[in-house]
């Protein structure tokens, strides 16, 4: 029998303990963290300067989770991937009854969470189940034994004292620790040789950001950018050691939104409800790009994070972390997650698309929107917003505000909505078209041209015409050879060369 995290641990943080406070809590226990300084430890002629501990990647930590923990404690690793295998639906049944109803609701938030992200089902049963949680002895932790048959049983015990200690919402220790604990059910370890209160950090890059299998708080290892957050569900190393095992879920296969309307609608709740009474979460997405009816057409995700008053930063691409809901590092995209599109809320946002054809709205707020490598459509919102295509054919709108456009390369259309919003072309941005270009307010900036501001008449007399569409810009023509042939840019219905001339400003 082999027992995990089997000890009573009260001294774990509340949800809003100080991370200075769990430090100095964690020192007086016992731990020792190679590569960490605990507040307290003053006297520094009795240190030792602790091994330099390597960086890892992702692969290198869900290895770790896997296998490498087990070898360190000299353990065979274990899994039901063999025992449920052969099945087409990937049971594993699961024994709650022994919980009081608060302990059955966070069970199954947490089971919910893993079945996301791996090719697993949980079922459950009366008795004489796979996985046997209780919550009649201290602390959290799970023992392992074989039945008469030689298949593998886990026993999981939460003690029902933390829950009337720590909570049961979403952000409570409580829940992070029933995710923790099934993590190991299913046969992950420790992202370090820790077990208890002892061990040592294997990884510098070690923390709640990369695993909720880790011991280690964000804010308590210099090498991670990102706020204190509990892990509110596996985390981007989590996701890849448990598709290792398991294979990816097709939860959610199709069409997909998240958010709080959608998939992880508590996480999102939670998350987008920062204030006074709740907790900092982190917690990793995944999302596959598929095509569920067949018809030759990818199957458009949304991330709709409509409902926040932060100042948030969006990155979709895969193994990337955002700054959702006030917080720093606290969402990651999982490998091979393919989001298409993004709702942003009331604050200052800045959205980074990925290679997928993105739709991303920036609503109200001064936001900044980049549409990365496909063919993208960004629309601003009731702010001054900025927003830049790509390398791709995209489309800018900027709606209310005094808008900045930049379509990048690409065949771009561009609208600045209302305001006097200011447009950038420049050598290498292709066929672009300003649809709604105002004269005496809107602005055409210039950049790689080899004018000064006075010339602006010049620029209109050199590449200028005029077409029953409107205005005609060619650089292709260039003599410097700066641009390309496709260098064009076409303002719709404007006739006036000698008008247009006056909004030109040269960057």
């Amino acid at each position: 029998m082999c027992d995990l995290c089997s000890l009573t641990q009260t001294f774990e943080p509340t949800r809003h303990a100080t991370s200075d406070a769990t430090a100095e809590a964690w020192r007086l226990n016992g731990w020792v963290l190679e590569g960490l300084t605990w507040p307290g430890d003053t006297d520094e002629e009795e240190e030792e300067t602790p091994p330099e501990l390597p960086t890892a990647t992702l692969d290198e930590m869900a290895s770790y989770l896997t296998t490498g923990f087990w070898a360190e404690a000299d353990e065979d690793s274990r899994s039901f991937a063999e025992v449920i295998g052969n099945s087409s639906d990937h049971v594993i049944t699961v024994d709650l009854t022994a919980l009081t109803t608060a302990g059955q609701r966070l069970a199954r938030w947490a089971l919910d969470s893993w079945e996301t992200m791996a090719d697993v089902q949980f079922t459950e049963v009366q008795s004489g189940g796979d996985i046997q949680f209780d919550d009649n002895q201290d602390g959290a932790f799970v023992t392992y034994e074989e039945d008469g048959f030689g298949r593998l049983q886990a026993n999981l015990n939460v003690s029902v004292s933390w829950l009337q200690t720590y909570g049961t919402s979403m952000d409570s220790y409580v829940f992070n620790t029933y995710v923790h604990e099934i993590g190991h059910t299913l046969g992950l370890g420790h992202l370090g040789n820790y077990n208890g209160a002892s061990g040592s950090m294997s990884f510098a890059n070690d923390s709640y950001q990369a695993s909720v299998m880790s011991y280690i708080p964000q804010d308590q290892n210099d090498t991670v950018e990102a706020s204190y957050a509990e892990a509110a569900g596996p985390m981007i190393v989590d996701i890849l050691a448990i598709q290792q095992l398991y294979g990816a879920s097709t939860v959610t296969a199709g069409a997909t939104t998240w958010g709080v309307d959608g998939l992880y609608s508590r996480q999102f709740t939670t998350l987008l409800s920062q204030d006074d009474e709740t907790g900092p979460i982190g917690f990793a997405i995944y999302d596959a790009d598929t095509d569920l009816d067949g018809d030759g057409l990818v199957d458009v995700d949304l991330i709709d994070l409509s409902p926040s008053i932060t100042d948030d930063r969006l990155d979709l691409t895969a193994e990337r972390f955002s700054d959702i809901g006030g917080l720093t590092g606290n969402l990651a995209m999982a490998r091979g997650t393919v989001i298409e599109n993004a709702r942003m809320g009331q604050g200052n946002d800045t959205v980074l698309g990925n290679a997928a054809d993105n739709v991303i709205w920036g609503r109200a707020g001064r936001d900044r929107l980049e549409g990365g490598a496909g063919e993208d459509r960004l629309i601003g919102g009731a702010g001054r917003d900025r927003l830049y295509g790509g390398s791709m054919d995209d489309r800018l709108l900027g709606k209310n505000g005094r808008d900045y456009l930049d379509g990048g390369e690409g065949n771009d259309i561009l609208r600045g909505g209302n305001g006097a919003d200011r447009f950038f072309y420049g050598f290498g941005h292709d066929r672009d078209k300003i649809k709604d270009f105002t004269l005496g307010e809107d602005q055409l900036l210039f950049s790689g041209l080899d004018f000064g501001r006075e010339n602006a008449d010049a620029l209109v007399a050199r590449y200028g015409s005029v077409n029953g569409k409107g205005v005609v810009l060619d650089f292709g023509s260039d003599a410097t050879g700066l641009a390309s042939a496709d260098d064009v840019l076409i303002l719709h219905g404007i006739y006036d060369l000698a008008a247009l001339a006056d909004d030109i400003v040269f960057v």
